[in-house]
């Protein structure tokens, strides 16, 4: 014990920790004793010393204390309590930590901080922490073992053992993100295979950042833990084999075509039950998402880019083209050059599915659980919607086949449809009637729309965006003119609530999240009775409620119908647009970097021809980015 008792003479705390060694007992001040010493507690710890603390003061944070004081023990009796596993250097050591817990938690881990125990001490620490079931001196322990404990090559072994031991909620999550960058090396370590317990495995598997290049990989991953061991061990984990295996993303494995690719020297059990589900999900594939909803979170987000329009050669007919494209998201994409580079496009292979609708324009899509939805829009330009429709498509990414599903309750163009909770929202829009204020949100998996809590006022043209579980509606034209008004709907509550509005009233504009900011670039207003492209931005702070004008303005004057989204760099990344002056699509990418403030421009590179006039929408699958594209000839 004489390196807890080196870390306490070091401690440098406000109380005075003073042993008296005539009566072998010590009254630690962090936490107060009562004026009255028959209300203190005697505790007989197992180095031979004494304290006396005050249970009243402990039971607010420890259990067994709690207990104590309500129960008919001998110890409450008698007011002694012999802790045979705890000695008095870390019980004193657990009630100064308790005294700065209880004014601030931070403290706590502060205090550990600056003096630094060894992993010795903090074990001791936290096998008293069990004992005396004190909850928050794990999770300051815990917290404590993050900061300063990276999890490596070196480290993770002692870590795993930790954890399994003392099960710390923020250590099993920082040894998952190391798990899920180190698969292969996880597998070619036996040692740490043999301690990894059936709960970290199964988080791991069922976590959407693992990297692997096959799903395959992280079946054999679980048959290596299964031999790794021992007889108890295997019987046991044995046990716990199928909720694991659930985890296995089989739409994964028949989207990659790797159904024929099967790892040699996988158990009969494993393999059968991997194939049996494969079976079942290329059977009906969508009542197996809906069973199992978790199978539709993508591990590999797909990169690709899906185009819709109307094909040269079949003009009365519907068509999607995805193309790919490199990733967008990497650190040096400051360079014009590389950037540029990463922007050429190339054409993968035609759908064969065809939609029944004629030259569709002035729909709204999005992406929900590695679907891409189609909604509304119409087969012929009308300034007033007058042909707007209820259509509803999806396209299954994994295999590239069109579906119909249960239309809209409203027919709808030119409205902002966005994913949120699960679920999709058409918000807005127009159509014979009128400019609407109705809004829809589609239940997946039981196929049907639901009418929610409307707008508080009638749009179409306006923009939106998610974020931190709201959605933000901004702008657009209203029948009147336009507006610069802002909504946020919470389907918590199911209202709408109004936001600060915008400085400058716009239309056809982009809006998207960035932390905790929103931006909206670019569209376009009314001008001595011209359309005219805006071209300045703004940014909204969602904590002050505020709107505040860039100094830049969006470098084109293509700034109508632009796709934009935020990337992992720092940056908001704009694509296409429109100019009302030169009445003509372009095909640029335009770089806004937030922490400098300035635009950076690029050309987009296409391999098709056809698509030097697209309007933009984004799409998003997880984390990465699809952009739907769309041929359009009429004026916006």
């Amino acid at each position: 014990m004489k390196e807890v008792g080196q870390f306490i003479n070091s401690m440098a705390i406000q109380e005075d920790l003073v042993l008296n060694e005539a009566k072998m007992a010590v009254k630690p001040s962090g936490i107060k004793t009562s004026k009255h010493d028959d209300a203190s507690y005697l505790c007989l710890c197992s180095d031979g010393k004494n304290i006396s603390v005050n249970p009243s003061q402990l039971s607010r944070f420890s259990g067994y204390f709690s207990s104590l004081l309500h129960s008919e023990m001998k110890e409450t009796k008698t007011k002694t309590v012999r802790l045979k596993l705890i000695s008095s250097d870390i019980l004193q050591l657990i009630i100064n930590q308790l005294a700065r817990c209880q004014k601030r938690r931070e403290e706590g881990i502060e205090f550990l901080e600056k003096n630094q125990p060894s992993m010795r001490t903090l074990t001791e620490i936290l096998d008293a922490a069990d004992y005396l079931d004190i909850p928050i001196l794990r999770e300051v322990c815990d917290e404590f073992i993050c900061r300063t404990t990276p999890v490596s090559k070196l480290t993770f072994e002692d870590l795993l053992v930790l954890n399994h031991k003392y099960s710390l909620t923020r250590l099993g999550q920082a040894l998952v993100n190391y798990m899920s960058s180190h698969v292969r090396e996880i597998c070619s370590m036996e040692g740490w295979l043999a301690q990894l317990p059936s709960a970290l495995l199964e988080d791991l598997l069922a976590s959407n950042d693992t990297k692997v290049m096959s799903e395959w990989e992280l079946v054999v991953l679980v048959e290596q833990w299964l031999r790794c061991g021992t007889a108890a061990r295997s019987s046991d984990r044995d046990k716990h084999l199928e909720p694991i295996l659930r985890h296995i993303r089989v739409p994964e494995i028949v989207r990659d075509h790797e159904e024929s690719t099967v790892p040699e020297g996988l158990r009969p059990g494993i393999l059968t039950y991997i194939m049996n589900e494969i079976k079942v999900y290329k059977a009906d594939p969508k009542s197996y998402r809906a069973l199992h909803p978790e199978q539709s979170n993508i591990r590999r987000p797909l990169d690709v880019v899906v185009s819709l329009g109307t094909h040269d050669s079949i003009p009365s007919m519907f068509f999607c083209l995805p193309v790919s494209y490199a990733s967008l998201t990497d650190k040096d994409s400051a360079s014009v050059e590389t950037f540029r580079h990463k922007l050429q496009f190339s054409e993968l292979r035609h759908s064969s599915f065809q939609l029944p609708v004629l030259c569709l324009r002035e729909f709204s899509a999005c992406s929900l659980n590695n679907i891409l939805y189609i909604a509304g829009g119409q087969n012929s330009f009308s300034d007033s919607g007058q042909d707007a429709l209820t259509y509803v498509f999806e396209l299954d990414l994994a295999d590239l086949r069109w579906t119909e599903v249960c239309q809209m309750k409203d027919p709808r163009c030119l409205f902002y449809l966005g994913a949120l909770n699960g679920h999709l929202y058409a918000v807005g829009g127009i159509n014979s009637t009128g400019e609407l204020s109705t809004v829809e949100r589609y239940e997946p998996f039981q196929d049907e729309w639901v009418y929610q809590a409307p707008l508080p006022y009638h749009i179409h043209e306006h923009a939106g965006c998610v974020r931190e579980g709201c959605l933000y509606i901004s702008g657009g034209h209203t029948g009147m003119g336009h507006t610069n008004a802002v909504s946020c709907l919470n389907p918590t509550l199911g209202e709408w609530v109004e936001c600060a509005p915008l400085q400058c009233a716009r239309s056809y504009h982009t809006m998207t999240a960035f932390k905790d900011q929103l931006f909206v670039i670019g569209g376009c207003s009314i001008s001595s009775g011209e359309i005219i492209n805006v071209q300045t931005c703004e940014s909204y702070s969602i904590t002050q409620n505020q709107w505040t004008t860039l100094e830049t303005k969006f470098p084109s004057i293509y700034s109508a119908a632009l796709t934009s989204f935020s990337s992992d760099d720092e940056t908001v990344l704009c694509f296409g647009g429109y100019s009302f002056l030169k009445r003509h699509f372009d095909t640029f990418a335009c770089i806004f970097y937030v922490e400098k403030g300035e635009w950076q421009v690029v050309p987009i590179r296409f391999a098709d021809a056809r698509m030097k006039e697209v309007v933009m929408t984004q799409v998003k699958i997880r984390e990465k980015t699809c952009m739907q594209y769309f041929m359009s000839t009429a004026t916006v």
